[in-house]
């Protein structure tokens, strides 16, 4: 997310202060750049470092302070996304100034402000040479204001001054005082990312010093930081770093709220844990709210707990997610338990769990099993409905279009959407007639979307003169719906339409009132058509 803009009485102020047709004087200058700072818009520094360069001390020092405090309330992403905004900046400093800065200037401007900001500004210049004396400044300071702009260093891609930032920074990791690095570690943490070089030394040695004992409360924090970016790589670059450690981590983790470092703790778990603690783990993982989560703790049990995990794959038959199920009746064949098609139709039978019972039923059973799910195609509660419509639709392949095209019109959304998902490998096989029905008779526009879905999918000739019919439709949405899907093959569509398909598309345009066909979206596709039937 980019840096806020200016808001417009501080673009006022800086367009004054950059006003070359009226001249200030120098205590006036002063006064625009402080109140630049009271409004404290970080997206005024580029404008203000042209005058870091001036003659004036007074102006000089005026801005670097105001650099110093706007760039205080920049966030470390916004740190990062500053250094690309800045360096390729030059409206208020390619004539001169800024933009010509060289090692000679800068360090004439140290001797006029101690401003750590200001240097690292200076880290952001597109001249390597200014880089590199910025860095070499920014390592004369030692109270933990230069780290930022020394990790952003680090990805340099000069070698000089990638290599003097990682002396700095070096040095002060050995030295023990880790705080700083603690404090920006969104920028340790994005070194991991950074493949210009290899950075493992310095990530690597913050990390180390987290994981130690007397850091667990600040490494708790920072997994439970508010920053996705870093909770998320603090926690993996934490667990490859081995100790006694890693069976503490794993538990906070796995009571994250962050599923996705929940992922990555229960992976480790067969690492953190064996025995009685390892099956007390996965007796609780296994009923986690993330798929992912209960997934892999039952792959575990598989490989370390054969005794108990035929009982557990059996629960998980009746799991809420597809993929889960999947594994189960995957395991349970290969250990050689019941057929778990033979479970689910006696599920079904009893009436007990019937929605997951015939989901899975469609999973695993045969043609032969539709009677006992024909039923429930035609059930009151839609998820019954649901589950026995598509487990048809995998039983009975194309033999079922008939019963989903007559479900496809309810006035349930996601069963409609489910119903044209199911039917959508089947396309190319879709009565043409029915469809076109269903959009001069349905009212749910709902359904007729999902029709002109169904008509795209046909195939590029098959459901054209369908969706020509649709892109007429009095339903705006419909209308525009089908528009789409028609452009959509002006650029993918070189063949030729058969005879029959060429009457099809003929006998829809001669449907269309000669008004509307002046509209300038059917003689673009007039014009179309006639080049590919030429």
């Amino acid at each position: 997310m980019p840096i806020r803009q200016l808001s417009r009485k501080t673009e006022e102020l800086v367009e004054r202060l950059h006003n070359r047709f009226t001249l200030f004087s120098s205590q006036t200058k002063v006064e625009i750049i402080r109140q630049i700072r009271d409004a404290g818009e970080p997206a005024a520094i580029a404008p203000l470092l042209y005058f870091l360069t001036g003659s004036n001390d007074e102006v000089v020092k005026a801005a670097a302070d105001t650099i110093e405090t706007l760039v205080c309330g920049l966030s470390q992403p916004d740190l990062v996304l500053a250094e690309n905004s800045i360096r390729s900046t030059c409206c208020w400093s390619q004539d001169g100034g800024w933009w010509n800065l060289t090692p000679i200037a800068l360090r004439k401007l140290a001797g006029l402000t101690n401003s750590p900001a200001v240097w690292g500004m200076a880290s952001f210049h597109h001249s390597g040479y200014v880089r590199e004396a910025a860095v070499r400044l920014l390592g004369t300071v030692r109270d933990g204001r230069e780290l930022p702009f020394l990790l952003l260093r680090l990805n340099d891609w000069v070698v000089p001054v990638r290599e003097a930032a990682k002396l700095l920074v070096c040095e002060r990791l050995q030295s023990g005082d880790i705080a700083p690095f603690h404090k920006n570690i969104f920028l340790v943490v994005r070194l991991d990312d950074c493949k210009r070089t290899e950075h493992t030394e310095i990530v690597s040695g913050v990390v180390r010093n987290l994981v130690e004992a007397g850091n667990q409360q600040q490494l708790r924090n920072l997994i439970e930081n508010q920053d996705r970016t870093v909770r998320r790589r603090m926690f993996r670059l934490a667990c490859r770093v081995a100790g006694p450690h890693v069976a503490w981590l794993v538990e906070c983790g796995l009571r994250s709220f962050d599923p996705s470092i929940r992922v990555t703790a229960v992976k480790q778990a067969e690492t953190a844990f064996e025995g009685e603690n390892l099956f007390e783990l996965l007796d609780r993982l296994r009923k986690d709210r993330y798929m992912p989560v209960r997934r892999h703790a039952l792959w575990l049990a598989t490989k370390h707990f054969l005794d108990v995990a035929g009982t557990w794959l059996n629960e998980a038959l009746f799991d809420r997610s597809y993929s889960i199920r999947e594994l189960s009746q995957f395991y349970l064949r290969k250990m050689g338990h019941t057929d778990p098609a033979v479970v689910y139709r006696a599920v079904v039978n009893s009436n007990q769990r019937l929605r997951l019972a015939i989901a899975g039923l469609g999973e695993t059973g045969t043609e032969s099993d539709t009677a006992l799910l024909e039923p429930y195609s035609r059930s009151s509660v839609v998820q019954l409905r649901r589950a026995a419509l598509i487990a048809l639709a995998r039983l009975r392949g194309e033999q079922s279009i008939d019963l989903l095209l007559q479900s496809l019109a309810d006035d349930n959304r996601k069963l409609t959407h489910d119903i044209k998902r199911a039917l959508n490998p089947m396309a190319a096989h879709l009565p043409l007639e029915s469809l076109r029905q269903m959009l001069d008779h349905d009212h749910r526009q709902h359904v007729r979307l999902a029709v002109v879905q169904l008509l795209d999918s046909m195939g590029a000739w098959s459901g054209l003169s369908g969706l020509i019919r649709a892109a007429t439709d009095k339903d705006e949405k419909v209308a525009a719906a089908a528009r789409v899907q028609i452009e959509s093959r002006y650029l993918r569509l070189y063949t030729r339409p058969s005879n029959v398909e060429r009457e099809r598309i003929e006998d829809a345009l001669g449907k269309i009132g000669q008004a509307e066909l002046m509209n300038p979206f059917w003689i673009g596709f007039r014009k179309w058509f006639a080049i590919r039937i030429a």
